[in-house]
């Protein structure tokens, strides 16, 4: 009876283990399931996370495609922008060129102002008799007759060398070098008064409002244009010593030399023709003329184009200047007859920093203020 009640007693602890590790069991499924749960709730939490980061990644690259595309589209347009201002300026510059080389053969249809006033052909045939007949004949007769035959003597009597060099010398210094300071100076005054009979003449009016006739006025005026030339040629003169430098070393740099020397020369041309009727009509003083000159600069090239070709074929500097002086009257007429078609509405200039007569300004205030300094003159502005 005991071993039963033993077995018994066993059995009932053995069922009471087996069903405590059941419940037991339960709770570690019950747990697990829960925690599986939980982890399915956070998978899902997190791939809507995922999901909804992958949108937002989406949707700024997007965006970001669309502002590259608007940057793409503002860079192409101000590329155009750009390109079409570069064409226009381009288009511009050439049109200028075009009329000032158009204007510039007005020469040949200014016949009717010359006729149209008995001093305009007196003054033309001073001009063209002082500086052809003697000017340009007596270098002529010096450069071509005169010192090959002195060359020649000295060659064969070297003995005499020193009188016959003496005699080349005596020529040059009291008949060639007077005769070119009286021929500049008595042609200053007859292109003046040219000048003014032609702008009477286009005008249509006698009553043209000119500062000052007098003797001194006209000295002044002229001193003032011979300090801008004179600029300019030695800022001329400066750039071709810089540019010979470096010319031998390549056919390239002398060309370039070539081309700014023409450049430069025409615009000077352009500048000493249309200074007159700059001045006389729209502007102040000669700054403003430079500033004016450069900012339609193209166009006074173009203008001077014709005359740098007509004055520089000839290599003597002397029957050049007398060329020159020979030519000039005419394409001053022609400034007087087009200048209300090219200026009349442009009287007002922007003023502002000058870029290609920067240089030539400052050695025309470093000249002006050195003779006033020399004469002790006060400055005062025009």
């Amino acid at each position: 009876m005991s071993n039963q009640e033993n077995l018994k007693a066993k059995l009932d602890n053995l069922a009471e283990i087996i069903d405590s590790n059941l419940n037991s069991n339960e709770e570690e499924i019950k747990s697990a399931k829960n925690k599986a749960n939980l982890n399915d709730v956070n998978f899902t939490n997190r791939k809507d996370s995922i999901k909804l980061e992958k949108n937002i990644l989406e949707s700024l690259q997007k965006d970001k495609q669309i502002l590259n595309l608007k940057d793409s589209k503002e860079n192409q347009e101000t590329n155009k922008i750009q390109e079409k201002s570069i064409y226009m300026k381009f288009v511009n510059n050439l049109d200028d060129l075009l009329y000032g080389l158009g204007d510039s053969l007005q020469i040949f249809n200014i016949f009717t102002i010359i006729k149209s006033s008995e001093r305009i052909l007196i003054n033309l045939r001073n001009c063209i008799l002082l500086n052809g007949l003697i000017m340009i004949s007596s270098n002529i007769f010096f450069f071509y007759f005169l010192e090959p035959f002195m060359n020649n003597c000295i060659n064969s009597y070297s003995n005499f060398s020193y009188f016959i060099s003496l005699g080349k010398y005596i020529y040059c210094i009291f008949w060639l070098i007077p005769i070119f300071l009286v021929c500049n100076i008595l042609t200053a005054f007859w292109i003046d008064e040219i000048y003014y009979d032609s702008l009477e003449y286009v005008e249509k009016t006698k009553s043209i409002n000119i500062e000052g006739l007098d003797l001194m006025t006209s000295i002044a005026n002229q001193i003032q244009r011979q300090l801008i030339v004179l600029s300019y040629i030695l800022s001329i003169n400066l750039l071709n010593i810089f540019l010979n430098l470096f010319s031998s070393f390549s056919p390239i740099l002398s060309t370039l030399f070539f081309i700014v020397k023409f450049f430069a020369m025409s615009v000077l041309n352009s500048l000493y023709v249309f200074e007159y009727i700059l001045l006389q009509k729209y502007l102040k003083n000669f700054k403003n003329i430079l500033y004016f000159i450069e900012n339609k600069i193209f166009y006074f090239f173009g203008f001077g184009i014709l005359l740098t070709i007509l004055i520089n074929f000839i290599d003597s500097v002397t029957i050049s200047s007398a060329l020159f002086l020979i030519l000039f009257p005419f394409f001053l007429i022609a400034s007087v007859k087009i200048n209300n078609k090219r200026f009349s509405n442009q009287r007002e200039i922007k003023i502002g920093k000058l870029r290609f007569f920067s240089f030539i300004e400052f050695v025309h205030s470093s000249l002006l203020n050195l003779i006033f300094r020399i004469f002790k003159l006060k400055s005062h502005s025009r």
